[in-house]
C-alpha cells in the first residue's frame, strides 16, 4: 500500500447531484460552526508543528549525548508528536478508498501521503542506506538523496516520515532491540553509527519541513485549502467536514489501523509497529473526532458539529453524543493492548473486544450519515464500508 494514510480533500471532488436546500435550523446555526472548524484545524496543525519542533530538540540532545535517558525523552516526544498528528487527521487528512498518490494531480495529496505518514514502512531500504554497502554515491547521506530514495523501490520503501524516525528510535521488534542497543547505535564511534546519527538528523529535519509545508497549504493565504473553503456554500463546507469524519472512522481507524493488521495477522502492518503504540494511534484519531464534534481543543472552545446536528435534530444529536461516549470508552480499553492483540489467537477475548469496538464505530458512522441526511447533505464517498 503506497501512501494511504494522509490526503487533503479537493473541493472539486464533491459528487455532483441535485442539491436540496438545507433546513432553516441548519442555516441559522452553521456560521459559527464553520468558523470554529477552521480555527480548530489551524490549532491542530500548529500543535503538530510545535510537537515536532520539540522532538527535533530532543533528538539533537540524544545525538549530542546518547544515553538511556536522552533516548527515553526523544521517544516520549515522538509519541506526543504522533498523538498530535493523529488528532489533526480528523480535519480532512484521510483519503478515500483506492487513493493512489502516484496517479493524483494534487501535489498536496502526493506530498503528504508519501512523506509525512507513509505506511507500512519496511526497514530493508533504511538498513542499506545506513550501512551504505560500499555504494556511497547511491546512498550519500543528504536531504536530496533520501528524498529521491523515498518509495524508489515500490510499496513500503519509505525513507522519510514519522515511521522512519520511529524505526531509528525503537528498532525492529523482530530483532528485540534493547535500549542499550539503540543507544550504542547512535554513539559517536564507528562509520555506521555516524551514518545512523546523520540519517536520524536528516529525516527529522525533513519531517518538520514537510509538516510546515502541509500547514501552509492548508491554512496560509490565497489559494490555501482554508481560503478556498470560505468560498463554498455552507452545505459544501459542512459536507467536507462530515466526510472527513466518516473517512477517519472507516478508512483510518477501522480499516487501516485495526482491520489490516488484525485480519492479516501481520503485526508489521500495525501503524506504529516499531514503538508498539498503534492503540494510541486509535486514541489520538478519536480525540480529533471529538474535537470536531465538540468544537473544543485544549484551551480553545468554539461551536462543534454536534451543536449543529442538535440544532437540526435534537434527538439525533443526543444519540450521537451517547454513541461517542461508548466508542471513547471502548477505545480506552484497547489503547495500550492493541499491538499484543494483533498477534493473539482466534479465540482470544481481546480480539472479541476489538471486534465489538469496530461494531460500535460503524454504529457511530451510520449516525453521522443520518445526521447528513437530516441536514440534506450529500456525503457519498464511493466507498463501501468494510465489516
Amino acid at each position: 500500500m503506497v501512501g494511504i494514510t494522509v490526503a487533503i480533500f479537493s473541493l472539486a471532488a464533491m459528487p455532483s447531484c441535485a442539491r436540496q436546500s438545507p433546513p432553516p435550523s441548519f442555516s441559522a446555526a452553521v456560521g459559527e460552526q464553520r468558523a470554529s472548524y477552521q480555527q480548530l484545524a489551524h490549532l491542530a496543525l500548529q500543535q503538530v508543528g510545535d510537537s515536532l519542533t520539540q522532538l527535533q530538540g530532543s533528538i539533537t540532545v540524544l545525538l549530542q549525548a546518547p544515553s538511556a535517558e536522552s533516548l527515553q525523552r526523544a521517544r516520549q516526544q515522538w509519541a506526543r508528536a504522533r498523538r498530535d498528528w493523529n488528532i489533526a487527521e480528523a480535519f480532512g487528512l484521510v483519503p478515500a478508498t483506492g487513493f493512489r498518490p502516484e496517479a493524483s494531480n494534487d501535489k498536496l495529496q502526493f506530498w503528504a501521503s508519501t512523506r509525512i505518514d507513509g505506511w507500512p514502512l519496511e526497514p530493508e531500504l533504511l538498513h542499506r542506506v545506513i550501512a551504505e554497502n560500499g555504494e556511497a554515491k547511491i546512498y550519500e547521506l543528504s536531504a536530496e538523496n533520501i528524498e529521491a530514495l523515498n518509495l524508489s523501490e515500490g510499496d513500503g520503501s519509505y525513507t522519510l516520515g514519522f515511521h522512519a524516525v520511529e524505526y531509528l528510535l525503537w528498532g525492529d521488534p523482530r530483532q528485540a532491540s534493547s535500549v542499550e542497543t539503540i543507544v550504542a547505535s547512535l554513539a559517536k564511534t564507528e562509520e555506521e553509527t555516524f551514518r545512523r546519527r546523520s540519517y536520524l538528523n536528516l529525516v527529522m529535519s525533513q519531517l518538520l519541513a514537510d509538516h510546515r509545508y502541509l500547514h501552509n497549504i492548508w491554512n496560509s493565504g490565497r489559494g490555501s485549502y482554508a481560503q478556498r473553503l470560505t468560498k463554498v456554500s455552507d452545505s459544501v463546507a459542512t459536507e467536507r467536514a462530515l466526510l472527513g469524519l466518516l473517512r477517519l472512522i472507516e478508512q483510518e481507524i477501522v480499516f487501516r489501523t485495526i482491520q489490516v493488521p488484525m485480519r492479516t495477522g501481520s503485526p508489521q502492518l500495525a501503524q506504529s509497529y516499531f514503538s508498539q503504540q498503534t492503540g494510541r494511534d486509535v486514541l489520538g484519531n478519536f480525540e480529533g473526532f471529538e474535537a470536531v464534534m465538540s468544537g473544543r481543543l485544549n484551551s480553545y472552545s468554539g461551536v462543534g458539529m454536534l451543536a449543529l446536528i442538535k440544532a437540526v435534530d435534537p434527538n439525533l444529536g443526543n444519540r450521537l453524543n451517547r454513541e461517542m461516549k461508548l466508542a471513547g470508552r471502548a477505545i480506552l480499553g484497547i489503547s495500550e493492548s492493541f499491538d499484543a492483540t494483533i498477534a493473539s489467537s482466534a479465540g482470544d477475548n481481546r480480539r472479541a473486544i476489538t471486534e465489538a469496538l469496530v461494531t460500535t464505530l460503524f454504529t457511530l458512522r451510520q449516525s453521522l450519515e443520518d445526521a447528513a441526511s437530516a441536514m440534506r447533505l450529500n456525503v457519498a464517498d464511493n466507498a463501501e464500508p468494510r465489516r
